[in-house]
């Protein structure tokens, strides 16, 4: 089995929380941020959470190996 690093977001979070289930961040800029300081080798998956979001700027997600983004 793979291991697999996830990453929580929802519209509902606080981009000064770690990401973690319990305390998911708000932004998709946050969670790539988190993802691309938790290169640990391992695959990371993004979490996001219905809601609303917005973009306000381009989100670079080059050199993040293994990033997986999907709904929960």
């Amino acid at each position: 089995m793979t291991e697999t690093l996830g990453i929580y977001m929802s519209d509902g979070g606080n981009d000064v929380n770690d990401g973690s289930f319990d305390k998911p961040v708000k932004s998709i800029e946050r969670a790539i941020a988190l993802a691309k300081a938790r290169d640990y080798g391992i695959a990371k998956t993004v979490y996001v959470r219905e809601g609303s979001y917005r973009l306000t700027k381009s989100v670079d997600i080059e050199n993040v190996n293994g990033l997986y983004i999907a709904a929960y």
